[in-house]
Parts: C-alpha cells; structure tokens; sequence
C-alpha cells in the first residue's frame, strides 16, 4: 500500500450475479448494490486511538444501505441475515502484508480477513452501531505488536525485526478492514486498509481524510453559464452533498435550491480547486531501502444510476467530468468519491432533477 502509488485498496465487489455471464457494465454504473467506499476515521491510526468505519453501500435506486436484519450461523457455520440487509465487519492484520501494495485481483478471492488464518483479528474488540458504523479500539493491536507481531510480520516478509520496527516508526504496517454485507439475499465483499503508525505523534498528526467533496456544474456547450455548487462540507448526514452557495473564500452555504439539468446535455463536474489545501506529505521505504517523502494528489471518482459519465475517475488538476443527462426526465443520483492516494478517502450522494426547460 505505498512505494510511491496509490496506497489506497480500491473496494471490491465479488460477483453479485446469479449467473455465469460476463459483466460488461461500466465501473461508473450503479446497476445493482454495491460498496463505493468505506471511509476510515483516521486513516492513519497510532496504536490505542479509536478507529472508525462507515460504508458507503448504494443501490441503483439512489439508496443508502444500513442495516436492518441481524447475523446469524448456520449449523454448518455459514452466516446468514435475518433479515434484509446486515454489515459484518473484520479486522485483521495479515503479517505477509505488512509492506506491499493490496490490490483486487479476481482470481484471488481471499484478500481480506476472511481467509486470515494464523494472523491476528481484532474483531471481538469492535462495536458496531445501529447504522453500520464500525468503532475500533486499537489498543490491542498495540498490545499484540509489542507482544510479537513485528516480530512475526518480519519473518514473514523476510526482513530484520529491526527493519520492521522502524517501517512502524516511519511508514507505517496496513490492517485490513473488511466488510461482507448481506442484501436481499446476496453477499458481497469490500475491504480497505488503514495504516499503523508508531511515530508518537499525539495531537495534529498527518495522515487524515480530504473533506467531503464539493464541486461545481454547469453545462458544457456553455463555459459562460453560472455555476451551481454542491458541497458535503459541513453536512451533518453522512455521505450527503447538497446545492449551496458559494463564497470567494471557498465556503458554501447550504440552499434549498434544488439541481435542475436538461435531458441528454452534457454537463461539466468540476471538484473543488482546493487540493494543495489537504495534501499531505507522507514517508515510504523504496525497493532500494530508503526512506523517501512524498505527497499526496488528489483522485476524484464519480458513479451515476442513469445518464453516462464519460471519464469515471479524474486526477488532480484534470478534475473534470462529463456527464450526460438521460434523455428521459426523472431524478438521478450521482455519488463522487475523493481520495487522497495514501489511505484517506470521502464521499458524498449527489441528487439531480433532470427535467426540460420550462
């Protein structure tokens, strides 16, 4: 999860499909439900601070999932919901993992903590509210480092037990956080890392999420209209963007003027221009044995339930998306997720009118 790339897993959806048949959708269409995020507060942990996790888990309805049924074992040891939907969290350390990029890969399955035999799970330490929020108490993984974690994490990736206590010090060691979410019927599974670090750091430390997205619209064909503003920025309910008004100083005032687009017109997406204000610098050792700093950019992906979105996924300072409205009115929801490409990550729920000009 570091060397320089993007340090982030991106979230994985297995296979919610009853049949065989291949999957041509694009990975910017909602057509079934899915896990766009989990945003992970901080990102970057130090032993013994709370760590919390919220999903983002849509439909192609434009619903959030939380929720609503309770986990049950099989006799056989399977888990089942009782119910319509049910989250079931995991948290583990995966000791081969202690120094590598995770990404998806579909011929391996296992890439969370359900097939984390013989490494440390932590999940008898969390708690999880009503609306699928995840609260963990990291202070036994502190406790589990001291008492031979590292020691097993170095033997299992090669290294010096010296070299892994100074990777905690400097760069820190990933856990996974996965989550298996149970809906109608179906599983599916998702999963994100945060990263440990030992440094001693205990007040205003690096390593935390970019702001909830905020980003303007207006039409293509006409670069002269005036922009409308939605912001996630001082919203108190999770994963929400709404229409405000924008100062020069970068603010944005809630309004109750709703989004109104034109059918089948393009329109420009546009994240704010306030990267530089978030980034921040962040240590990784190279493949030369090096401790190196570098700094975070900012990544932008954007998912829609209808209309088509040209790009999917924008990188600081080319932000803009196209999007181009169904030709039939209705409302549509759109869902821009930020990234920060080390471990932070936000997002928000975007509701659009698309309706013809009166």
């Amino acid at each position: 999860m570091k060397h320089g790339t993007h340090t982030l897993s991106w979230l994985v959806l297995l296979a919610l499909a009853a049949c065989g048949a291949p999957d041509f959708s694009r990975r910017s269409e909602v057509e079934y439900p899915r896990t766009l995020a989990i945003v992970l507060d901080p990102p970057v942990v130090r032993p013994g601070q709370m760590l919390t996790a919220r999903a983002l888990v849509v439909t192609p309805e434009g619903h959030h999932l939380t929720p609503t049924g309770s986990l049950a074992t099989d006799a056989d040891g399977g888990r089942r919901c009782d119910g319509d939907v049910c989250f079931e969290w995991s948290v583990c350390l995966r000791r081969e993992r202690g120094l590598e990029s995770t990404t998806y890969e579909p011929e391996v399955p296992s890439q969370g903590c359900d097939d984390a035999s013989g490494d440390e799970g932590f999940g008898a330490t969390a708690m999880v509210d009503a609306d699928g929020t995840l609260h963990l108490d990291t202070s036994p993984l502190a406790t589990a480092i001291q008492l031979g974690a590292l020691d097993a994490i170095a033997r299992a990736l090669g290294i010096p037990a010296a070299i892994a206590e100074e990777i905690l010090q400097r760069t820190g060691i990933p856990i996974v956080v996965e989550l298996r979410v149970f809906a109608f019927g179906e599983a599916f599974v998702a999963y994100k890392q945060a990263l440990v670090l030992d440094d001693g750091c205990e007040a205003d430390c690096l390593g935390t999420n970019p702001p909830a997205p905020q980003l303007a619209i207006w039409p293509l064909d006409d670069r002269q209209a005036p922009r409308r503003w939605v912001t996630g920025r001082g919203v108190a309910q999770p994963f929400e963007c709404v229409p405000c008004e924008r100062a020069d100083d970068g603010t944005c005032a809630p309004s109750d003027a709703p989004i109104r687009l034109q059918p089948n017109r393009r329109y420009v997406l546009d994240p704010e221009k306030d990267v530089a204000d978030w980034i921040e610098p962040y240590t990784v050792l190279t493949v030369t044995g090096d401790f190196v700093t570098l700094e975070e950019s900012g990544y932008f992906a954007f998912f829609s339930n209808a209309g088509r979105l040209q790009e999917q996924r924008t990188q600081h300072p080319a932000t803009e998306e196209i999007f181009r409205t169904p030709a039939e009115p209705g409302e549509v929801t759109l869902w821009v997720v930020t990234r920060d490409g080390h471990y932070g990550m936000s997002a928000c729920r975007l509701r659009v009118e698309v309706a013809p000009s009166e």
